[in-house]
């Protein structure tokens, strides 16, 4: 009975390090990240007629100034519904 208590704690202590070793991994890449310059004088006027994602009720960040962000959401709401489909 000790054997198995003590694979059982083997196998729990490798999954905790896994998980925080991941959640390190995703703080590490939010602080290393760079911030985009804010100078609204350089931001090319928005298109009036809007598109197909500006009439969907979603909070997606702007594409002006934080392109990165909004390239990342579009492509994460095609792939989920690739995905899940």
């Amino acid at each position: 009975m000790s054997e198995s208590l003590l694979s059982t704690l083997a196998i729990e202590a490798t999954m905790s390090a896994i998980l925080a070793t991941a959640f390190a991994i995703l703080v590490g890449l939010h602080f290393i990240q760079d911030r985009l310059p804010q100078k609204a004088s350089t931001l090319p006027p928005l298109d009036k007629h809007g598109s197909f994602l500006d009439s969907i009720p979603l909070q997606l960040p702007n594409p002006h100034t934080e392109p990165s962000k909004y390239c990342y959401e579009i492509f994460s709401w095609r792939y989920t519904a690739i995905w899940i489909g």
